[in-house]
Parts: structure tokens; C-alpha cells; sequence
């Protein structure tokens, strides 16, 4: 027994269970809580006022007539609604929340800088066979959510609309909602908005007009069975509009041929609409599933999937192709994508084009394109510019461009600034700025203070720092955390640092651990630590193994080493010198030495 059978008996529930879904909601009695609906109104006015209101009302209406038992007579004991939770408010905030019992069944919300959209999130039993529903109804993204519970997704009202008139939903929504009503009451009561509810739950006039009109209208809403039927009414009465917004609905569920005959009839009739494309209400869909695939590492669908949705009108989602295009090593279908994206008015494909360049060494048109993305406020490009003048030494204009980065909200470019600002002896402003990257979450930053704390004095406060900066995955910090320790004579500690670094992907971490073996006679040890640092591209750790081997005799070793090395390292190159001196001493006879002795 539980309490829901006072308010629905056994026979009721099992009756609506296999009943055809309907869309009337019925006149019953409805609960009515004074104070806290005078309470909830602020919020309800707030939503009432955001411009995606009156669009999620039908949809939401609809969900609670076809997947709710008595919907007015379970409302606030089962079932409950609330406006503008506080839910994910800073990242992904609710326009609203259903939950019946403990699990949100179906919510709308959209990403904090992005609140022209409308995300639909609906919760059904995991009996639904997903994959063939979204082979039916391509703008829906599915996936498990817990045991026995399968989340489906869709952006728009229009979208939730006909995702509740695909096969098997309302009927998955139905059990789901009937078995956690029988499992307990609603825990979101206290915040139920009853103003909300009364626009889902009183009764509704419906529209009148000319069929086109009212085909307008219900295609809008997503009811799309009686847009269709209007739109027939007015096609058959010579509308050649009509006839194109047929094909229209046609072309979106897949039926080429059947859309073709509606815009022949349209085009005969005077009527030249622009085409909508198929998948053109499935692109947040799409560039779900490619997600998705791409964390579970297979790129070539993720590509495949970003590029129809990008094709079908996400043009955004060029720039998602071509990350997992540069990713797989395709810098030409990747550039391809990112021109595209750039073409579109995204600076994120300049950007994408100038990484790929310098990837290249086409250093100077590389910084083109970054020029053209920070010129359209894109903060990771200003960085680079000004990564690029400081490596030419020219301080002021990179100073400048870390300068529009920060404003522009780079967080690793008040980390560079501050490095260029201790660089010129403002060690005041360097370790403001430093902080200030603190603040905004940066890992490197508290690195960097740790240094300030270490150059003072303050060992304590610098072991802190470099601790907290591993907590926020700044795992580089291991290293800085491997040099304290070594400083102070606790070389166990110190190795496990460099241990951890080089664990964590950060070669450097073996070379370090090399010199602390090589400090205390562990030449082998220290060899096998340089060879793996060595072979991931720490010249510094060719050098070392290079040095290591002269101080064996082994030059032969040594030689091929100190000469890849020598390019570029001032070390190397000495070294070198040291090895052919001693070369030509070898290869001077014995008797010539000693003469030379005398």
C-alpha cells in the first residue's frame, strides 16, 4: 500500500497506465498553498518575464497532460514544479524543474552564456529502445542516467513537443512517473510555484483562424500532427505556401520524395520559399553524439557528426571539427574546418588556423591569424601575440598584448605578465599579478607565488602553495615541490616529487630525478632517468646523458649525443670541446706526451 492510492486507487492508476495519452488535463480540485504562493512569486515573475517563457508553456502542458496521473489532483503531494531553481545558477541555470519524488523528471535550462537558447532534459525508464528512437527522431540525444533511468535531451520547445509524439516516449515517461509517485512524495513541495502552475493546469482556449495560420501556429509550438492537418486543409484549397511548409515537415522526418512532390506543388503555385535543411532542428543532438564519441575515442564519428551539424546550421560546430581533425593529425581537413568556422564569424578559427600554422613553422602567418582573432576579441590569440614579441625580446609590445588578454579574461596571461613584470625588477607588480591569477583558479599562479615565498625565505608557505597547486591539477608543481625538499637535504622526498611529475607527464620530472642519483653516485640509476627524459625531448637530459657517458670514457657514446644536443645547448657545446681535446689526447702517442710533460 503507499499514500498515492488515496488520491488515485489502484484500478485508476492501472486504467491510465494503458490508456491512450491524452492531451486534456481535466477540471479536478487542486491544492492551494497561500503563503507560499505570495512567496514563490517574485521567481515565477522573473521567469514569466525571460522572452523563452510562453514558447516552453505548451510542450510543459503537454508533458504533464500524456506522463502525469490526474495531473491537478497528484500536483504538490506527487508531483511539483518550481521557478528559476537555484540549480547549476553560475554554470547552467533552470528555467524550471519537474520532480516527482526525489528525481528531476524533466527541467529546461541553458549555459550561462548562452541564455537565448532553451535546453529540454527528460528523465524516462530505461526500457525505451533509444537507438531506434533517435534513428526515428534525430533531434533528441540520448543516454543512461542511473539504474532504470534513461535521460533524453532536446533543444527548443518545438523539439520537446515532438519528442513527446515519438514512439515509446510517453509511454517510458508514464512508468517512470508512475513508479517513483507510488515510491513517495514529491521532496520539492516547499518550492512548488503555484502561479506556474496554474498557466500549465487551467484550461486553455484554443486558437481560431485560417488553416495556414493555425498550421503557422501549431508548427511553432512542434504539434506538428495538426500543423500538418492545417496545412493540408489550406494545400488542397490552392495555398502554395501551405504546400511548401508541407515538404518542409516532410524533408525534417526523412520522406525525400514526399517532401520533392509538396515544393514541386509549391513552386507551381508562384510559392519560392528558402529550404530548411533535414537536420536542421537535430544540431544540438548532433553535436552531442559527436562529444560523446570523441570522449570515447573515436574521432572519426565525432568529426562526422560535428560536421553535419555544422552543415545542417551549428555552424559553431566547425570549430569542434576541427579540433578533433588537428587532433587525429589532419592539419588540412582540419584547417579546412577552422577556415570555414572563421568564414562564419568565429575568431576561434583564426585561432585554430594560426596553432596549426606554427605547428607548421610558418611562424609569421601564423601570427597573421592570431591577429585577426584577437582582433575579434578572441583572448587566447592576444596571448600568443604576446608570447610571440616576447620571444623576440620585444618586452612592450608583448607586454601589451597580455595586458588585452587579461581584460579579455585570460587567466595564463596574468601569469606571463607577471613573469614579464619580475623579469624588469617590478617584483611588487609581478606578485599582484600573481595573485590575481590565484584568484582566478590558476595553478601556475600559486606556483609562482610559492617561488616568491621560496626567494624570501618562507619555506613553509611555499611547500603550501606548491601543495595546492597539485590539488588543482597543476601537476608541474610536483617538480618545484621535488626542489624544496632537495634543498633541505630530504632527497626521499624530493624523489618522490620528480616521481610524481614524470608520472603525471612532465619528462622533467626524470631528469631531475637523474641529477639527485647522479648527486649521490647512483650513475645508473641517473642513467636510466636522463634516457627517459631523453627520449621524450628534454634536450637538457641529451646533454646530461651525453656528459654522463664522457665522465665513463665513453665517448663514442657520447659523441652523437653532445652534437644533437650542441644545436642549441651552450652546455653541449662545451662538453663537446672537452671530448674532442680528449680524443686527440688519446690519439697521441704515448712517448709524444711524456715529451711533452718535459
Amino acid at each position: 500500500m503507499s499514500d498515492l492510492q488515496d488520491l488515485v486507487t489502484v484500478a485508476e492508476q492501472r486504467d491510465w497506465l494503458a490508456a491512450a495519452p491524452a492531451d486534456t488535463i481535466g477540471r479536478g480540485a487542486r491544492p492551494d498553498r497561500c503563503r507560499q504562493r505570495v512567496s514563490g512569486r517574485a521567481r515565477f515573475d522573473r521567469l514569466a518575464a525571460d522572452p523563452r517563457f510562453d514558447p516552453l508553456i505548451a510542450p510543459v502542458r503537454r508533458y504533464l497532460a500524456r506522463t502525469m496521473p490526474f495531473p491537478r489532483r497528484t500536483e504538490l503531494s506527487r508531483w511539483s514544479i518550481s521557478a528559476l531553481p537555484g540549480t547549476n545558477q553560475n554554470t547552467w541555470p533552470r528555467l524550471f524543474t519537474v520532480t516527482v519524488h526525489f528525481l528531476e523528471t524533466l527541467y529546461a535550462y541553458a549555459p550561462v552564456d548562452e541564455q537565448h537558447r532553451t535546453l529540454f532534459a527528460l528523465n524516462v525508464d530505461a526500457d525505451l529502445p533509444w537507438e531506434r528512437l533517435t534513428e526515428q527522431f534525430p533531434a533528441v540525444h540520448a543516454r543512461p542516467a542511473r539504474p532504470g533511468v534513461l535521460h533524453l535531451e532536446v533543444e527548443g520547445a518545438r523539439n520537446l513537443m515532438r519528442l513527446l509524439d515519438a514512439d515509446g516516449v510517453v509511454a517510458a515517461a508514464r512508468r517512470l512517473n508512475l513508479e517513483l509517485m507510488n515510491s513517495g512524495p514529491s521532496m520539492q513541495q516547499r518550492h512548488h510555484s503555484f502561479d506556474l502552475a496554474d498557466c500549465l493546469l487551467e484550461p486553455v482556449t484554443e486558437p481560431a483562424g485560417e488553416p495556414l495560420r493555425l498550421g503557422l501556429y501549431f508548427d511553432a509550438l512542434g504539434d506538428v500532427p495538426r500543423a500538418e492537418d492545417r496545412y493540408r486543409r489550406a494545400a488542397f484549397a490552392g495555398d502554395a505556401e501551405a504546400a511548401f511548409r508541407l515538404g518542409e515537415l516532410h524533408s525534417e522526418r526523412g520522406d525525400t520524395g514526399g517532401a520533392e512532390s509538396w515544393y514541386r506543388l509549391a513552386r507551381d503555385g508562384g510559392y519560392a520559399g528558402v529550404r530548411r535543411h533535414p537536420l536542421a532542428a537535430a544540431t544540438h543532438a548532433l553535436q552531442q553524439r559527436g562529444h560523446d564519441a570523441w570522449e570515447d575515442g573515436d574521432p572519426e564519428t565525432a568529426a562526422r557528426q560535428f560536421l553535419l551539424a555544422a552543415e545542417a546550421g551549428a555552424t559553431q560546430a566547425y570549430l569542434s571539427a576541427g579540433d578533433v581533425l588537428a587532433e587525429r593529425g589532419r592539419p588540412d581537413q582540419a584547417g579546412d574546418a577552422y577556415r570555414r568556422a572563421a568564414r562564419c564569424g568565429y575568431p576561434g578559427g583564426w585561432f585554430g588556423l594560426g596553432v596549426l600554422l606554427d605547428e607548421d613553422r610558418r611562424h609569421g602567418e601564423a601570427q597573421n591569424c592570431y591577429r585577426r582573432a584577437a582582433v575579434m576579441g578572441h583572448p587566447a590569440a592576444m596571448y600568443e601575440l604576446g608570447w610571440a614579441h616576447e620571444c623576440r625580446g620585444e618586452l612592450g609590445a608583448a607586454e601589451g598584448w597580455y595586458r588585452r588578454a587579461v581584460r579579455a579574461g585570460h587567466v595564463d596571461a596574468l601569469v606571463q605578465l607577471g613573469d614579464l613584470l619580475a623579469r624588469r625588477g617590478d617584483t611588487g607588480a609581478a606578485a599582484s599579478s600573481y595573485r590575481r591569477a590565484v584568484k582566478a583558479g590558476s595553478g601556475a599562479g600559486l606556483v609562482r607565488v610559492g617561488l616568491l615565498h621560496e626567494r624570501d625565505g618562507e619555506y613553509d608557505d611555499a611547500e603550501a602553495c606548491y601543495r595546492r597547486a597539485v590539488e588543482r591539477g597543476h601537476t608541474q608543481a610536483w617538480n618545484e615541490l621535488g626542489h624544496l625538499y632537495a634543498e633541505r637535504g630530504e632527497h626521499a622526498r624530493a624523489a618522490g616529487c620528480y616521481r610524481e611529475a614524470a608520472d603525471a607527464g612532465h619528462y622533467e620530472g626524470h631528469l631531475y630525478l637523474g641529477d639527485l642519483h647522479d648527486e649521490q653516485g647512483r650513475h645508473d640509476a641517473a642513467e636510466q632517468c636522463y634516457r627517459l627524459a631523453a627520449a621524450q625531448g628534454d634536450e637538457v637530459a641529451v646533454t646530461r646523458l651525453g656528459g654522463h657517458f664522457l665522465d665513463l670514457g665513453e665517448l663514442d657514446a657520447a659523441e652523437p649525443l653532445l652534437r644533437a644536443a650542441a644545436r642549441r645547448d651552450p652546455e653541449a657545446r662545451h662538453l663537446l670541446d672537452v671530448l674532442m681535446q680528449e680524443r686527440s689526447r688519446l690519439a697521441t702517442p704515448a712517448a709524444e706526451r711524456k715529451a711533452a710533460v718535459r
